[in-house]
Parts: structure tokens; sequence; C-alpha cells
């Protein structure tokens, strides 16, 4: 065997030298010529040179790629035009090739090879276009068809100065192929081998989204985020980066480099390796020097058996230092043999499975010798220039990286067993050992029907703890508790819960199909069970037993269907309390919530409204409805009553829903001054009267009695503005509420009582006020046509406003009996539904204007 390697400064030198170059290794004629092109071409003279090269050399196979990077004699060369010949006399070759894409490597691999099956192959020699690192599946079937011959090479430099891209076989050069050189021969011998000193860097992450080759996250933040954080001071890290830093997984034994090749707006990156979700990463970094001594200390190995030649086909990426690494590095392969080669953007190596590798080093030795003269052992020495201490410092911080991760997950291991413990303890009550409330939703998830619950409470620990003192005061909870556990367990086996709320109060929750009547009739009989139990007094030295006054009260769950949140299970926990308060109250063993006996407001339905109304109005959700107020007779509109609704996307919430829980907050003041905002914006100055529904206490907030004053004091036709006063019986001075209202009266508002008549009316003390209008109250009017007293009433307070110079005005209009009824009497306006119902400001407004 014999090899000449050449480098030209231009096509035509080389053309020019083609007829005179003889190679000085014997007979043209005997054996084959395995030439190798690595040359900056255009593919025109590519395809030319490849014609040249097959007329001067007709028995050679050709095989060839465009790079911008070559490497010859143990130097690095751009922009190269080097031919490799090398003339085998024992061997023989074949060639083919194949068109190739990502999508369809795998079969263009398995067709390609399939040709070139032989049993003697020793070596491939493989130049590809069109692919890149993640085609690993090219590979596929080769170990199978051909015995596991290593195949060597790579993929073509796409770089913005390549006049590419173009791979030759023979005569044929094209893009977008593969082609492959079939070395055969059973005398040939063939080193190979890839080098790739990889450390790891940093702690372990776990892979948290992954699909094939495309990564989205690690501890479940985007991949590009993890660079980002890692690898940048901004905040933004380039993508080249990311490639420069792959990561290592192990599976197995086995250890996997994925490097990125593609970003996406996502944050996520397509890998050269498929990664499995909950597989361990770590980022790795490799420099040229980490490589050096692991490569002569494998060429060593081989010296002795003389190789004649040695083709490199190293990562592109490894053209970055400027600080030797690279002459050191093809410096070592020359010393073995003349190196011939080039920087690919994806190398073919064989190691430990065939791959395309990343960064990495990788080479094949040929040789057709047979008995040879080993070198002198010092051959490797000279020249050797190893930083002998950078790769123990990278594993002295992976090492350290490693020790601190154990410690990590001790101490982890740790603050998960306290924080267990912890959470026991605080799961419980530390006298019973029964769940708390804390427990109360995740104890219930594990039953599908809720009857009902009942809150149980020791009215009268507080004496016992005070006659016997609290030690033995805590032993009598103790053994209460254990009392109502096991009657409850005895009365509803495996269906019902029982927790500690408190000190001296429990919460039974029967989870069966129980009905309200047997739960009442259940719980009172099993509290006078326990009633009769004797408590063992010996130790209290008490001339007298020890009594437990237990009181329940009980809400029934409609349906038995489990509430489906926590919010609506504490809302029957307060029920049920109040229940219970009302047992006490009324001195019954058990008490049944009863929604119509109970006036005050549900806390969680009150935390509701005020989180609806301060979003309302921080998100300008507040809107004003208009209520027609029609002239008695003529029937034509006379006023409006402003009226405060909640938007809620299509839907509007009535003030029932949410006034009642804000009324005693300055969210209902907020209410107030925004209602007063809009209706005198939209109304002012239009030839109609209106009206805002205001409560006492708006009078006497100086914020929203200001606001008031300021708008009417503005307004074009402040006559037209009338202060309708809501919930007359809440004024407790009516002298000092007419100073107030002094003022406004002046600026030119009108004063309008509402609910007038109605059983909380002070009617000599709201007269005194001199109101310009009163309606009667809705109680008065609504059953007119049924009821003659209150026929009679309205039309007596009809009399005696209108005598007093008071106008007055119809509520609660319902049917046309009742309208007509008012009208007779005298009444100055109606409204009601009958007549008109309320809807948004600004509709009302503009169906008014179209009419006048």
């Amino acid at each position: 065997m014999y090899v000449e390697n050449r480098q030209f400064q231009s096509l035509p030198q080389l053309l020019d030298s083609l007829p005179d170059w003889h190679p000085a290794g014997g007979d043209e004629q005997i054996g084959c010529f395995l030439i190798q092109v690595f040359a900056a071409l255009t593919l025109e003279e590519a395809k030319e040179l490849a014609k040249q090269l097959k007329l001067r050399f007709p028995n050679s196979a050709v095989i060839g790629m465009s790079l911008n990077n070559g490497l010859i004699g143990g130097r690095h060369v751009e922009t190269p035009i080097i031919v490799s010949l090398a003339h085998l006399q024992q061997s023989h070759i074949e060639t083919s090739w194949h068109t190739v894409t990502p999508e369809t490597c795998e079969q263009d691999g398995r067709a390609l090879f399939s040709q070139l099956d032989a049993a003697d192959n020793r070596a491939f020699i493989c130049f590809a276009d069109g692919i890149d690192a993640s085609c690993q599946q090219l590979f596929g079937q080769v170990g199978k068809l051909n015995n596991d011959v290593p195949i060597v090479g790579g993929i073509v430099d796409h770089s913005a100065e390549a006049k590419g891209p173009w791979v030759m076989v023979d005569e044929h050069c094209a893009p977008g192929i593969i082609g492959a050189v079939a070395l055969r021969s059973h005398r040939l011998k063939v080193w190979q081998s890839a080098f790739l000193e990889w450390m790891p860097v940093g702690r372990r992450m776990v892979v948290t989204r992954a699909e094939g080759h495309r990564l989205y996250e690690v501890d479940g933040e985007t991949i590009a985020d993890a660079y980002a954080r890692y690898f940048s001071i901004n905040g933004q890290c380039q993508f080249e980066v990311c490639q420069d830093f792959p990561l290592l997984f192990r599976q197995g034994n086995q250890e996997f480099y994925t490097a990125a090749i593609k970003a996406f707006d996502d944050g996520s990156m397509e890998m050269t390796e498929a990664i499995p979700e909950g597989v361990q990463v770590q980022f790795s970094y490799f420099h040229p020097k980490l490589s050096q001594s692991r490569i002569r200390q494998k060429l060593h190995e081989i010296q002795t058996e003389a190789p004649e030649a040695v083709f490199l086909y190293n990562c592109a990426s490894r053209i970055f230092n400027d600080d030797g690494c690279i002459e050191e590095e093809l410096a070592v392969f020359e010393e073995l043999a003349p190196s011939v080669g080039g920087y690919c953007f994806g190398e073919f190596a064989a190691v430990p499975s065939q791959r395309i590798a990343h960064h990495s080093v990788t080479y094949l030795s040929l040789s057709e010798k047979g008995d040879v003269v080993a070198p002198s052992p010092d051959t490797f020495v000279k020249n050797e220039r190893v930083d002998r201490t950078l790769s123990p410092v990278f594993t002295l911080i992976n090492q350290a990286f490693t020790d601190l991760e154990q410690l990590n997950e001790s101490l982890e291991d740790e603050v998960a067993q306290k924080t267990s413990a912890l959470l026991a303890s605080a799961q419980q009550h530390p006298l019973t050992k029964l769940p708390n409330r804390g427990q109360l939703v995740t104890r219930l998830q594990q039953y599908q029907r809720l009857s009902g619950m009942a809150v149980i409470k020791l009215c009268n620990l507080g004496w016992i703890n005070h006659g016997v003192g609290d030690k033995q005061g805590d032993q009598a909870v103790i053994w209460l508790a254990a009392q109502l556990a096991s009657h409850t367990e005895q009365v509803w086996p495996s269906a019902a819960e029982l927790f500690q709320l408190s000190g001296s109060e429990w919460l039974l929750a029967v989870c069966t199909d129980v009905s309200e009547v047997n739960l009442l009739r259940q719980l009172e009989k099993m509290l006078r069970d326990i009633d009769v139990i004797e408590y063992p007094v010996s130790s209290l030295q008490l001339d007298t037993p020890l009594n437990f006054v237990l009181k329940a009260g009980v809400v029934a769950q409609p349906g038995g269907k489990m509430p489906v949140s926590d919010i609506k299970l504490n809302r029957m926990v307060h029920r049920a309390k109040q229940a219970r308060r009302e047992a006490l109250a009324n001195n019954k063993l058990v008490s049944l919530f009863q929604p119509h006996e109970h006036s005050t407001i549900d806390p969680v339905d009150a935390i509701a409204a005020m989180a609806t109304v301060k979003s309302a109005l921080s998100e300008n959700r507040v809107v004003v409805f208009g209520h027609p107020i029609l002239a008695s007779g003529e029937r034509r509109l006379a006023s409006i009553e402003c009226l405060v609704r909640l938007r809620l996307g299509n839907e509007y919430i009535s003030p029932a829903q949410f006034l009642p829980a804000v009324s005693h907050s300055e969210l209902y003041s907020q209410l107030s001054r925004e209602v007063i905002r809009q209706s005198i914006e939209m109304l002012d100055g239009q030839a109609v009267r209106y009206s805002i529904n205001l409560a006492p206490q708006d009078f006497f907030n100086h914020t929203t009695y200001e606001c008031l004053l300021q708008h009417i004091r503005a307004a074009q036709t402040p006559q037209h503005i009338g202060l309708e006063i809501l919930e007359t019986e809440q004024i407790v001075d009516y002298a000092a509420f007419a100073e107030r209202l002094q003022p406004l009266r002046e600026a030119g508002a009108r004063l309008i009582i509402d609910d007038f008549g109605s059983g909380y009316s002070n009617m000599n003390e709201i007269l005194k006020l001199s109101p310009e209008v009163v309606k009667f109250d809705g109680s008065l009017v609504s059953d007119m046509d049924t009821n003659p007293q209150q026929r009679l009433m309205v039309e007596h307070l009809n009399n005696l406003c209108q005598s007093l110079g008071i106008q007055t005005t119809a509520e609660f209009v319902r049917n046309q009996a009742i309208c007509e009824l008012v009208e007779s009497i005298g009444v100055d306006y109606l409204q009601g539904f009958y007549l008109a119902q309320p809807q948004p400001l600004d509709l009302l407004l503009s169906e008014y204007l179209s009419r006048h």
C-alpha cells in the first residue's frame, strides 16, 4: 500500500498536474486506487474534477465532499483543495450512492449499504449531504448487513463560505446524496476510533418533558431557560453556546451525549439523541487538550502495527482554538503515518456502536503490510505538550457537585422525615389524636355521599377546668372523644368521620344514605347513650359524678351529594355551628339548621360577594340601570330611578346578591359614589327627572357626601336630581339628618322618601323632612286588587301627603287592576314591572331620546 496526499492552490493547478501524477508505489495496473477529495469547489468544478480523476486513474474509486476546512500533513488548511491517493495493491474497492433526506434516512441507509454487502468488507468510507446529527437511524441496519464493519466519514460542511454543497462518488457529483466506498480484503488491516473527552459540569437535572428528539423541559423549566440561566448573564443564551454544551445522560452502563441542533419559539430544542422523560441529565464540556492524552495512548497501542495511512474526519466545532491545540492534535497522527482529511458537520464513528458523533476526532488507519518493524518506543514522546491538569480539574469540579448533591439528598431526606412528622402532628388534635379541620376535605374525598354534618360541643368544659383543673379537664376531653368515636363507629360503621374542631368541639360527617329525620334521631340517641355512661372520677376526688353538657347542631345535605369544594364544606360547618348555638339558646339537645330561621349572612357568601364587588369596581363592571316612573293617567315617562348592578359576562347581578354583604364596608361607599358619578354624567342636561338611591349612611360618609354635593353643584340641571332615601329606619337623629340634607337641597336636589308607610316608617319624623315625593311601600301596593285594607291605607296616605303638598308614587304596580286602582285614588306616579322593567341606563336613555 502506498499513500500520497497533495494540496493544490487552484483547480487548474490540480488538473494540469494530473497527467504527470505517477505514484511511486509501483505498477499502476496492479491493485486499485482509493481517491479522496476534500475541496472548497463549486458543484460544476467538482463534476469536472471527478471526470478528470477517473480518466487519469480508471481503476480507482473516487469519493469526496465539499469542505471549508481540511487537514494534511499535520496542518489545518482553510478553503482546501486536497486529494489523497492511496494505492491498494492487495485490496478491492466498491462504490455506491443513494439520495438521502432526514425523513427517509433509515431506508436510504439500508438501500445504500445493502448494495455493498460482502463477507470480506473491512471498512466503509461514507460522505453525506442533506442530513444532520439527528439522523442516527441512518445506520440502523448496517450492523446486521455487514457484521459491524466500521463506517467512517462525515457530513458536508454547510457554512456560509462553502461553494457547495456536494458529494462525489466516482463521476457522479451532486448535493443531497450519500456515497460510500467499501474496502475489501482479508489482508487489509483496519484501525478506527473516535476521541471525545466530555466532562460533566454542574448538577444533575431531571427531564420532565420530552417527545423523541424534541426536548421541552428539565426540572419543570424549558431547556432554553435552563441554558440561559446557567450560561448567560443577561438572560439570553446564544444558540451556538447551547450547542457547545451538550447534555450527558446514562441508560444502563452506557453514556449518551445529545447536542441541540434546532431551537423553537416555545423554548424547546431538537436534540441529536432522543432523551426519555425521567432520566437525569448534566451539561457537559470538552476541550481539545482533554482528548490529546487519550489519543496518544490509543495510537501508541497500534504503532507497532505500522499503519501506512491515516484518514481523519473531525468535527468542524474543534476549529476554535488559538492556542495551538489543533496543531498538537493533528501532529500526533502525522507521527503515526501520513495523515489527510477534513472537518465535517457530523462525523461517523463506530464507538461504542455506529453513530453520528459531535465534537469528536475520528480516524481510520489502514495497512496492507505483513511483517513490520516496530518504531522506536520514544516516537510519541516528542512534541508531547499535554496539559495534565485540565482533565483532573474537571473531574474534581464534577465530583464536588456530586458530593454536594449527595449532601443535599441527605438533607432532603432528613427534612422530608421531619416534615412528614410535623404534618402528621399538624393534621390531628394533640390531645385526642382525631383528625382536625384541616383534614376535612382530604378525609371526605374517599366517600361518595354526605347526608349531613353535626357540630357537637362540650358546653361546660370551662366549669370542668375551673372545678377540677386543666389537666383533669384534658383527660375528660380525651375520654369523651373516645366515646364519640366509638359510638360513631357503632351507629354508622365505616360510613362516618369524626373530627376535632377545637378543644371542646367535634364535627361528625355522616357519609351514607340517611334521611334527615333518621340522622337527627340517631344523633340524639347517641348523645343520650353517652350521657348515661358514668365517667371514672375516682382520681378527681369528687363527691358527685362529673356530668357533661353536650349540644349538637345538624345541617342536612340535600340529595346526599358530596360537596366538590372545601368552600361548600366550610359553609356546611358554619351552618351546623349556627344550629348548635340555637340548640344551646333553646335548651335543646340537637337542633336542625333551617335557612329561614337565620337572618345572618353566611360568611362564605359574604366573602365571595365582597370579592365580586371589589373586582367589579376595579374592572369598571359597575353598571347603572334605570327603572322608569310614569305619570299617572297619561302614563308617560316622568322620572327614572337609578339602580346599581354588577356586570358578569353577559349577565347582571342584582343588589340583593351583594349589597347585604358590603353594607357596612367601604366597598358600599365606593359603589354609591360610582352610581352618583355615572347617573349624573349620563342624565345631566336631559329633559327628564331622575333619582339616585342612597342610604342614610351615605350622607354621613364624608367622601360620599362631598362627591354628591360637588356633582349637584356642577350639574346643568340640578333640579332634575332626586335623592331617594332608602331604609329610613336607620335614621337615628332626624334633626341632624335634615341639617345634612340642607346644602344638597339648596343646590337644587329634590328629596324622595322610599318605602313610605312600611312597618318601620316613622311617618311623623319623615314628614318633618318635607320631602318633595314619597314612594308608597310595595307591601301596601302589591295586593291592593285583593286586599281592601291595603287599598284604604294607600288612599288615606295619599290624601295626607297631598294635603301637605307632597307628591306620591306607587311602587310594585304588578298588573292592570292595581294600576287602575292607584290611578283612581289619585296617586301622582306609577312604577312597576307591569308598566316597565329596569334596563341599562344607556339603553333606556337612548329609547327615550328617540321618542323625543
